[in-house]
């Protein structure tokens, strides 16, 4: 989905986990609510067993339509030959329709039109819209490999639309943890936290190393405007001490090319990137990105096209979940792209 870059006033930015990693651990199938999870969940494993083979494997997913249907509506006016009617429109929905003449903001205002989308309303509105999806069993297809994730103790990043503050989206991810995890899989979770990160050790406590655990997680709410200036100024450090992040070329790029959405998940992916770099140092990496928007899977597939001339030890993944299942699209490792769909003319 597609948001303006105004929506919100807060920085949202990650921390990394540098030094902290210990020892490689093989996924588990996650448990599962219904026979439709269950076969999700299987499928996702097959992707995630793929790149399996690398010492750290890091995710990162967008939220809405692909790891929770979200009850969030975005509202607009629709006009016609009776006149103008508001409509509320599902993410989905929206990314149909968006091209759409006849729709408009009310009132020309994108923030009236996304206050679901932000905190400006209620600064709990994703908590509550994530609990919502979670009790009415609305799973998008990502939301398997998310879990495996968790359950492995991965490195692992939420980069959405959304424009909520970073506290109140670590919020809201922390009760729908809470809530599909059961204390078996909780425990599961501790122990290889324990054994995967050397700051873990001390924690005691279900709450307390899920709370640090979260704390190394990156949440990017790449509709909040302070979120683009501090990627934009990561990205502009990262020119500076020459190891621009792939599509950074000179200085204006910078600005240049964080004028939307799928520009500014592409600097947040990149900045994931980099921080599992130096989880990884001296082992091998994979990172993979996921997204039901094909506007923004083309675009972060792009990025990948260019970061693996810059990074080329680093298997970097694709995946669509458009489709809705999840679909890998391409794979670049050594400075190239090694794996497509085998119906795509144009590969080398």
């Amino acid at each position: 989905m597609g948001l303006v870059a105004d929506l919100a006033t807060s920085t949202i930015i990650g921390l990394s986990m540098v030094g902290r990693w210990r020892t490689p651990w093989r996924q588990r199938l996650p448990k599962c609510r219904t026979r439709a999870q269950a076969e999700l969940a299987k499928e996702q494993l097959t992707n995630v067993e793929s790149r399996d083979g690398c010492d750290v494997v890091g995710y990162a997913f967008d939220w809405d339509d692909n790891i929770l249907y979200m009850p969030s509506k975005i509202h607009m006016v629709k006009s016609g030959v009776s006149g103008s009617v508001a409509v509320a429109l599902s993410t989905a929905e929206f990314a149909e329709q968006r091209l759409d003449p006849h729709l408009a903001y009310p009132n020309g205002d994108a923030s009236q039109a996304f206050k679901e989308f932000s905190d400006d309303v209620n600064p709990n509105q994703f908590a509550e819209h994530a609990i919502q999806a979670i009790e009415a069993n609305k799973f998008a297809p990502s939301f398997p490999t998310w879990k495996a994730a968790l359950l492995a103790g991965h490195p692992w990043a939420i980069i959405t639309a959304r424009a909520h503050q970073q506290n109140n989206l670590r919020a809201g991810v922390k009760q729908v943890i809470e809530s599909v995890l059961t204390e078996s899989e909780r425990e599961a979770m501790q122990v290889q936290l324990r054994r995967r990160y050397v700051d873990f050790g001390d924690a005691t406590g279900n709450e307390c190393i899920l709370d640090t655990y979260l704390r190394h997680c990156h949440f990017y709410g790449v509709g909040n405007q302070e979120c683009q200036e501090a990627l934009k100024k990561w990205a502009l450090r990262s020119w500076l001490m020459n190891h621009p992040p792939g599509f950074i070329q000179q200085p204006s790029d910078c600005a240049r090319r964080i004028d939307e959405t799928s520009s500014v998940k592409q600097f947040a992916f990149a900045k994931f990137t980099e921080a599992c770099q130096k989880i990884a140092v001296g082992m091998t990496l994979s990172v993979g990105f996921s997204d039901d928007d094909e506007k923004n899977v083309a675009a972060i597939g792009k990025h990948m096209e260019e970061l693996t001339c810059k990074i080329p030890d680093v298997k970097l993944v694709l995946y669509s979940s458009s489709p809705g299942h999840v679909e890998k699209r391409e794979v670049f490792h050594g400075g190239k792209k090694v794996w497509r769909r085998w119906w795509e003319d144009d590969y080398p």
